[in-house]
């Protein structure tokens, strides 16, 4: 959060929320006396298992911002606020703000718990369109849900202690905590209702209670509790919940968190994020926004995006504002103490209460006015539910039914449980239906009625995958935006992607909707430009406007280093229409004549810096005709974390050589063209897993173009293209091989310095069935392979990959003839401490080779004491006590060591020491055979880490001819 105060200066706009017409007097017969509230049924603890030690909490930052940094003048002061008072039937506005409005009215002895609503023709100066309650108990605080349907409120009890109140509205119905040794106090409700946050305790130990109707109950967070969850001795107070009921502000008042952060005992201002995903209660982050002095009367915006509070800096009070999202910090009013500020759920407003009148303040204009102005009552405890979200948890239980079809599965496929939920809009408007997952998840809207028996029947939209499809790390996320009108009922949907047996992931779990207005309504597609057939073109969509016009011309250069390659046109595809659920999540449609690929290109958020840079590939392919198979339709997404400063991509270097690669995916150079054609031998015959160098795995590309290339033109040993077979699928056979191509472009790797595109791949193109041009390849050749031989006894040349590998990242490159000696390597058992000690070369002749063994300390320690024992290299076998412990393990020294060093296989290591313990055994080590001491393939540095930093995008189906899409199963 940048360290920036905004004050709002200038003349005060004042706005009055006039009336339509002659508003109606207020109900005056109450609901609720203080009978009821002595009748009222207990409200019990909540039932539902809750582990709150379950999830992790984030990890704690220093706070922002203090009251240090104030400077500047409020937006309003106390002259202004008693100047609205004068004007208030003076201005003139607009009426229908939306939502219900809450407070109490004192009248001498008598207090009232007024409701107004907000939505109709009623303004800002109703006193009230219902009475809740009167009587003679004080009321301290109240809260409303967004549909007037449900109230809460913390009042006097009949044993002179302080009790929270829960009201059904439309039944009647009121509940109690009924807790006669505490004193509840400054209750919030969810938009929905659901959802309840106070404070429980003592005055001296105060904690947080939090209720929701899906855990059957509340829950109270005391300082004990904070303890056992955080560490900390947190002393909570004034809680506050979001609109959402899950994100939930309080004041730190015992000074825990300053603390922790070295600023001392200062109360701070903090959220916590609470989830029901799966069915009980977890916490899933923690973070201080602000410390201070007196911090009072926090509030927050839906999801926690503004939070506002009270503090009292130098003796002068001060309502303040901080903008998460913006990373701002206003001061709204200055110089008076407020009564119950609340900011609604929306961010667009505040209400509170001074000088024994109500007021509503708009964020955005300053405008100011007074609630209820009436010199013989006092108002207080302001709560105004204002904005249009609904948040929900579930899982997808309540039965199951066939899918609505989507083309991808049959009806036995998608035979799955649902979930569904029923909403009116309050307004008529674009909705957003988001959906988080913990399974494969599936979203359908519905419109009057839903029907499982006839799912097709009433289906407004439907999604599947929402920016990233499902996996075990990300879990599922599905959106729908989709025009609703306020006079309908809609039903959501949430039900599983597959049943078993389907190309989908688990069919059962829990997810959390939310349905929010205020959505960007869908763009119009994209119109695609006139075919051009004099060449092969590449139609790039920067969708999104994420990418800077520097980037976007990388990507037209790779474009047109792409069709300098492939030179044959395409069969155009007349009137494509392509729409939003056909392309990439949050893309418009597209439509027009094809000429030959287009492909969406954008700056996503994926996993934050440091993990995935990218993820790219065809999404659609041509279905019959001459360019069967060949792609149609592709997707290239960057994080754009690694954008900022000290990510991959801050420098465009590095940029133009992952675009080169991921576009090369794009048009065809993966795992799921090359089986298309039968190109891929010595893979796994099971398809649904790829080539291990662990398991001696020898994959190779038999295309015959891209074979001769390799073996005729290059001159290649291997009449085949060795393969990737290294990193799982995210980079096994899709890829040429590092350690045979190492500096080719489409390598699993990159070294920072140029790729080149060589022939190998232009053939690959051509025998996908793109018409190519060779001569349009870099200047490449065949590296020379770093080798080990066994020179005696009984000379033998050992494989590179499956019984060493390259040399170690930060070694000495270079050649050496020596004789082996083993250092203890302790064979007999799985652990050992081989070279980790300078003990362990005791007596070691100076110049031969020391054999070490993995284990314990890291490779650079073994070297670097191998130097020192006057050793000419090191051969470090793996550690052998598993299967994935057998292969050769390239790695690094970590800072330089001058020594050459190599790994080898488990298996080579014990044959070399039982040979050195039977006699002498020389061998000689080249890792330098192009002369060059310069690494090239996995052990470069510095690299792009394509295996580990990009992800292929699944091929989704095919497009005919005629523009007909089908979906694949796999």
């Amino acid at each position: 959060m940048k360290r920036t105060r905004i004050t709002w200066l200038g003349a005060l706009l004042v706005v009055l929320l006039a009336a339509c017409g002659t508003p109606q007097a207020p109900t005056e017969v109450a609901l609720l006396t203080d009978a009821d509230l002595d009748a009222a049924e207990t409200l019990q603890a909540a039932a539902t298992t809750i582990d709150l030690a379950a999830a992790p909490l984030e990890q704690l930052s220093a706070p922002a911002l203090s009251a240090q940094d104030r400077s500047g003048a409020p937006m309003t002061t106390r002259g202004q606020l008693e100047a609205t008072r004068g004007n208030a039937g003076l201005a003139r506005g607009h009426d229908d703000l939306g939502g219900w409005l809450a407070y109490v009215e004192q009248k001498g002895a008598t207090y009232a718990i007024r409701l107004v609503d907000l939505d109709d023709d009623n303004n800002a100066h109703r006193r009230g369109d219902y009475t809740v309650y009167s009587g003679k108990r004080h009321i301290q605080s109240v809260a409303v849900s967004r549909d007037g349907g449900a109230l809460a409120f913390v009042a006097e009890s009949k044993d002179g202690d302080y009790d929270l109140y829960l009201l059904d509205v439309q039944r009647g119905k009121v509940s109690s905590t009924r807790t006669p040794d505490a004193d509840e106090r400054d209750v919030s409700m969810s938009l929905d209702g659901r959802a309840l946050v106070w404070q429980g305790g003592t005055p001296d130990a105060p904690s947080l209670v939090w209720y929701h109707d899906d855990a059957g109950g509340y829950l109270e967070l005391s300082t004990d509790v904070w303890r056992t969850i955080t560490g900390l001795p947190l002393v909570s107070a004034q809680p506050s919940v979001g609109g959402d009921g899950f994100t939930v502000a309080f004041i730190d008042q015992g000074g825990a968190f300053a603390s922790y952060f070295g600023y001392g005992p200062f109360p701070g201002l903090a959220t916590l994020e609470l989830s029901l995903m799966g069915g009980g209660l977890s916490l899933e982050g923690l973070t201080l926004h602000y410390r201070g002095v007196e911090l009072l009367d926090p509030s927050l915006a839906y999801g926690g995006s503004k939070i506002m509070f009270q503090e009292i800096w130098n003796g002068t009070p001060f309502l303040s504002l901080i903008d998460v999202e913006q990373g701002v910090f206003v001061d709204l009013i200055g110089g008076v103490r407020l009564d119950h500020p609340f900011i609604t759920a929306d961010g667009a407003y505040a209400t509170f209460s001074a000088f024994g009148d109500a007021y509503v303040l708009d964020l955005a204009s300053g405008g100011l006015n007074t609630l209820s102005p009436d010199a013989k009552t006092t108002d207080s405890a302001t709560y105004w539910a204002r904005g249009n979200y609904t948040a929900y948890h579930g899982s997808n239980d309540q039965g199951t039914f066939v899918r609505p079809e989507d083309g991808a599965l049959d009806a036995a496929g998608r035979t799955v449980g649902y979930h569904v939920y029923e909403f009116r809009p309050f307004t008529s408007d674009y909705y957003a239906i988001d959906s988080v997952q913990d399974y494969d998840g599936y979203l359908n809207l519905y419109v009057d009625r839903f029907d499982p028996s006839r799912p097709e029947r009433n289906l407004v939209a439907s999604n599947d995958d929402y920016l990233h499809s499902w996996s075990t790390a990300t879990g599922g996320r599905s959106r729908i935006v989709a025009q609703l009108a306020s006079n309908k009922k809609y039903y959501v949907v949430t039900s599983a992607c597959g049943a078993p047996g389907t190309p989908c992931g688990p069919e059962q779990g829990s997810f959390r909707n939310v349905i929010s207005d205020g959505a960007t309504p869908p763009a119009p597609p994209t119109q695609l430009p006139e075919p051009d057939n004099s060449g092969f073109n590449i139609t790039l969509r920067f969708w999104n406007d994420s990418l800077t016009d520097a980037e976007k011309e990388v990507f037209t250069a790779a474009a047109d280093r792409w069709s300098e390659a492939i030179v044959g046109d395409l069969e155009d595809i007349p009137g494509l229409v392509l729409t939003e659920a056909d392309v990439t999540p949050g893309a418009p449609g597209i439509v027009g004549d094809l000429d030959d690929v287009i492909i969406d290109a954008a700056k996503v958020a994926i996993d934050g810096p440091g993990g995935v840079l990218a993820r790219a590939g065809a999404y659609y392919v041509r279905t019959g005709g001459p360019d069967h198979f060949l792609p149609i339709y592709g997707i290239m997404e960057f994080d754009e974390a690694e954008f900022g400063p000290g990510g991959f991509f801050e420098d465009l270097e590095g940029f133009k050589e992952t675009i080169m690669h991921e576009m090369g995916h794009v048009l065809g150079i993966s795992r799921v063209f090359f089986r298309e054609h039968g190109f891929i031998e010595g893979a796994p015959a099971n398809t649904s897993v790829c080539s291990d160098v662990a398991k001696r795995e020898d994959p190779r590309y038999t295309g015959p173009a891209g074979a001769e290339a390799w073996h005729v033109f290059y001159g290649a040993d291997s009449v085949t293209v060795p393969l990737a077979n290294t990193g799982g699928c995210g980079t096994a056979d899709s890829h040429w091989r590092e350690i045979y191509l190492q500096d080719e472009l489409m390598t699993g790797y990159a070294q920072g310095g140029g790729e080149p595109l060589s022939r190998v791949t232009i053939g690959a193109l051509q025998d996908l069935g793109y018409v190519v041009d060779f001569d349009a390849a870099d200047d490449w050749s065949v590296p020379a392979l770093p080798s080990l031989r066994r020179v005696s006894p009984d000379a033998f040349d050992y494989a590179i990959e499956f019984d060493f590998a390259s040399a170690y990242t930060n070694s000495k490159l270079g050649k050496v003839t020596a004789a082996i000696t083993p250092v203890d390597l302790n064979l007999g058992s799985a652990a050992n401490t081989s070279g980790c000690e300078m003990d362990d070369f005791a007596s070691f002749p100076a110049g031969n080779i020391a054999l070490l063994r993995r284990g314990e300390c890291a490779f650079g320690v073994k070297a670097a004491n191998a130097l020192a024992a006057g050793a000419s290299a090191v051969i470090i076998g793996n550690q052998g006590d598993g299967d994935d412990r057998m292969a050769p393990t390239t790695g690094t020294f970590g800072d330089y060591v001058d020594i050459v060093g190599v790994p080898v296989s488990y298996d080579v290591m014990v044959e070399l020491a039982a040979m050195a313990e039977a006699g002498v055994v020389v061998v000689y080590i080249d890792t330098d055979p192009n002369g060059t001491t310069t690494l090239l393939g996995p052990q470069a540095l510095p690299r792009i880490q394509w295996h580990l930093a990009e992800e292929l995008i699944p091929l989704r189906g095919g497009i005919d001819r005629d523009g007909n899409i089908t979906t694949f199963d796999d």
